[in-house]
């Protein structure tokens, strides 16, 4: 059957069966397109709403809107597929559509749908099949269709349903597009355009700052952390602040409103990133954020000094040190490395003057003070961010002079006179720490210019010079009655102008060798009284202590006040030889000048030294001592032979301090004989001199001169 196309039962069967089946097939598409259209419609519906109830309470952030934004696309994708395109390329094959008039016709028990099986070649084996009844079927299949109305397998009423569900739909967005264009419009941009608008509202609050295009914001770290907001619109009754941080922190706090068009809140020092929204009213903003960034600071200095050329100094580096000593004329180079890159780095003097860091790195940066001054310096620097370093660092430079040299000069065993003959040992010494240039010994005669005297060879510039030069009086011409300054310069290498420092001069009187030794007698005798006085007080401690002594043997224990007075005389002893050591010393310096004078005679360096000085210097350093140990000693066990020991320490010092006293007298009586002598030699020639003028006035006399020397007559022409 299937072969033979040109049947006229096979024809009829096209014209009216499988034709009116196709027009049912494409009134069915029509169908379900529309139905499926309601699907998409109320997923429009239902997507649309829910972006923009969640858009409309939250402020979604643009991130969040894209998101929602792909998922509703995808999901209104998928029902488009499901119900609209699937129906629309899918197959409806003629065996379903006739199955369909089989069920809407009853009577045709499913011949419809087995003349469509006949129409389509699907007979069966050749050898169990009839021609006879599959032509007979269709003939009567043919013969049913003329009496049907195909259509009437579709479903009208759902269709109607269908399309007055769309029809509505429509008209309800058409509607509400209508009445608010303004939500509407603003929900299509931010959701499908992803523009940043705000929506239609009675308030609106934004933050105030450099915010950037996702809400965020940098402020310094620590820094007191102060939120604006300002208010345009209604002004709401309160503000609140919602924060959080990543550290789980979270709070809420409620806002200063001022002047109803600007709200604040201070939340302390910002230490980590913290997210906010705000809200007030109608409004409630997108979430913001602000990060901390550190301020720039200094993380490490390098000073580096270079002095002057003439110091030969090499340059000294001076790390993480902000007090600086320069000399005068170095130059000076601050290096700084920081936490962060800058954007400028300037250091400003108390002048006002700011020199510029040139910036070697993004991170690090070095100026050069070529004549630094001396004060404080402020190092400021300034990040890219435009924040600024809280605590600049601070040099403080003290520009120090070259200073003179350090100079010391010592006159070794003078006094205030010397001899003509006299031989002087000098030290001197200069210092500087960058060199002595020239170095000199100087002695001046009365007024008369100064003279500068030998000194040892010397290789200069030195730091250090030290020299031992003796000075020979005879060879400044000087004469008793003089008046001789010794004194020594020293200078620098400072090539803008040596720094020169002076001792101070020492003045010396010139006396004859004879006057000289008067002045010694004098310094004896001197010398001997104060010693005279000391025996007396020796003398009488040990009168205290013969006082004390018949108590001290009496009882085994002392009283307390004994013992006091035994601390008492062990005391004084010690002070006694101080005394005593003190003398000896005296003694030796007047033989030290008498040597230095060279007028010290071998029986007066023997006098000196044997008799007196030595025995001295024994009961400075030894009997004293011992005396006063042992009286120290008696306050612990005063048995009768430490007493016994005590007592004959106290006769024996009185007897070598009047055996000193004797050489003393000796010499002192030597000095008498010498001082008479003085006196009448000076007598003498006070006689020969009013001999001399007496001689004078007769010879004036004699020649007729007036008392000026001149005669009375007037001058020959």
């Amino acid at each position: 059957m299937s072969g033979r196309t040109a049947d006229p039962l096979l024809s009829a069967a096209r014209e009216r069966i499988l034709a009116p089946l196709a027009r049912v097939r494409s009134r069915a598409r029509l169908f379900m397109i529309l139905n499926g259209l309601v699907r998409l419609a109320l997923a429009f519906l239902i997507g649309g709403a829910a972006q923009f109830g969640l858009d409309y309470m939250l402020r979604l952030p643009v991130d969040q809107r894209a998101v929602i934004n792909v998922m509703v696309t995808l999901a209104w994708m998928w029902v488009a597929h499901r119900y609209v395109l699937r129906p629309l390329m899918g197959a409806i094959s003629d065996l379903v559509l006739a199955a369909g008039v089989d069920r809407a016709y009853p009577h045709l028990a499913d011949g419809m749908s087995t003349a469509v099986q006949f129409i389509a070649g699907q007979t069966g084996p050749a050898e169990s099949s009839s021609p006879q009844l599959v032509r007979a079927v269709i003939a009567g299949a043919c013969e049913d269709a003329r009496r049907l109305d195909f259509m009437r397998v579709l479903n009208y009423r759902r269709a109607r349903r269908s399309a007055l569900e769309l029809s509505a739909m429509t008209a309800a967005v058409a509607l509400a597009w209508l009445v608010q264009p303004g939500l509407l419009n603003t929900w299509f941009a931010r959701n499908w355009l992803i523009r940043e608008i705000p929506w239609p509202q009675r308030t609106y609050i934004r933050p105030v700052g450099e915010y950037d295009a996702l809400g965020v914001r940098r402020a310094p770290r620590g820094d007191e952390l102060v939120i604006q907001a300002g208010i345009e619109g209604e002004t709401p009754n309160a503000v609140t602040l919602h924060w959080w941080t990543p550290s789980g922190r979270r709070g809420r706090e409620s806002m200063i409103i001022i002047g109803r068009s600007r709200a604040e809140v201070s939340l302390g020092p910002l230490t980590e990133t913290l997210a906010f929204s705000i809200s007030g009213g109608d409004e409630r903003t997108p979430d913001f954020s602000i990060v901390p960034v550190d301020r720039p600071q200094v993380v490490r200095s390098v000073a580096t000094i270079t002095p002057p050329e003439y110091t030969g100094l090499s340059p000294a580096s001076l790390e993480q040190q902000t007090v600086l000593e320069v000399l005068d004329g170095s130059t000076l180079e601050l290096a700084a490395e920081f936490n962060k890159p800058v954007r400028t780095a300037t250091l400003s003097g108390g002048d006002g003057e700011s020199l510029p860091l040139e910036l070697t790195a993004p991170d690090a940066g070095h100026v050069t003070i070529p004549a630094p001054q001396s004060g404080a310096y402020l190092l400021r620097l300034v990040d890219l961010h435009g924040y600024t370093d809280r605590q600049p660092l601070r040099y403080t430079l003290k520009v120090q002079p070259d200073s003179p040299p350090v100079l010391k000069l010592e006159l070794q065993d003078v006094g205030e006179f010397l001899t003509p003959n006299a031989e002087v040992r000098t030290v001197l010494s200069a210092r500087d720490v960058y060199g002595v240039q020239r170095v000199s010994l100087l002695a001046a005669r009365g007024e008369d210019p100064p003279r500068d005297l030998p000194l040892p060879e010397v290789e200069l510039p030195r730091n250090e010079v030290d020299a031992a030069p003796t000075i020979r009086v005879e060879r400044l011409y000087v004469r008793p009655g003089d008046k001789l300054r010794i004194w020594s310069e020293a200078a620098d290498s400072d090539p803008r102008g040596p720094n020169v420092s002076r001792s101070e001069a020492v003045e010396l009187g010139i006396l004859s060798p004879t006057d000289f030794l008067a002045v010694m007698a004098e310094r004896e005798q001197e010398q001997r009284r104060e010693f005279e006085r000391l025996i007396s007080e020796q003398r009488g401690l040990k009168e205290a202590f013969d006082r004390l002594l018949p108590a001290l043997a009496r009882t085994g224990t002392p009283a307390p006040a004994d013992l006091q007075r035994l601390a008492g005389l062990s005391r004084q002893q010690r002070l006694h030889a101080s005394r005593c050591d003190l003398a000896r010393r005296g003694f030796e310096q007047i033989l030290a000048e008498m040597r230095t004078n060279r007028v010290a005679r071998t029986a007066d360096e023997r006098r000196l030294i044997d008799r007196v000085a030595e025995p001295l210097r024994r009961l400075a350093e030894e009997f004293m001592p011992e005396a006063a140990d042992t009286l120290a000693a008696l306050r612990q066990a005063p048995s009768p032979g430490a007493l016994s020991d005590a007592a004959a320490g106290q006769d024996e010092i009185l007897r070598r301090m009047a055996d000193v006293l004797a050489n003393m007298q000796e010499a002192g009586g030597f000095h008498e004989a010498v001082a008479l002598l003085q006196e009448i030699l000076g007598e003498q020639r006070g006689i020969h001199e009013d001999t001399l003028r007496a001689l004078e006035k007769e010879l004036d006399a004699i020649l007729g001169l007036d008392g000026s020397g001149s005669t009375g007559d007037p001058p020959p022409p």
